[in-house]
């Protein structure tokens, strides 16, 4: 993504270097509105990465401050989604795509941590 950024940036900086030697035979307006195009393409992209970060703080914020029956209920309803899953599976490294999930990944390690504990216990 980073490069597609320094990517157009450096058109940008071509498209007025061009234009300041007069190698370039755009008229002025034209040579505004290819500006103006290639800058609304780089505000659209810092918009896009700008909204998928405050995206997941939100979804982080929302669990954070979820109370213990909402986690507890979407563990066991993530749970029973990747079991499903893997029912279907013939492949190894399938398994390991389904485990891997960034939507199964905070309930699939709260799984993980209860069975810790219960083998804890166990072996006490």
């Amino acid at each position: 993504m980073n490069t597609h950024i320094k990517e157009t940036i450096e058109s940008i900086n071509n498209i007025i270097d061009t234009k300041k030697k007069g190698n370039y035979n755009l008229e002025t307006e034209e040579l505004y509105q290819t500006l103006l195009n290639k800058e609304e393409k780089v505000l659209d992209l810092i918009n896009d990465i700008h909204m998928n970060k405050l995206k997941s703080k939100s979804e982080l914020e929302s669990f954070v401050s979820s109370p213990l029956h909402v986690i507890v209920f979407k563990t066991f309803k993530t749970l029973s989604t990747v079991l499903s899953e893997l029912m279907e599976v013939s492949n190894v490294y399938e398994v390991v795509d389904i485990l891997v999930k960034k939507e199964y990944s905070t309930y699939i390690g709260i799984v993980f941590v209860f069975f810790a504990i219960i083998l804890m216990f166990v072996t006490l």
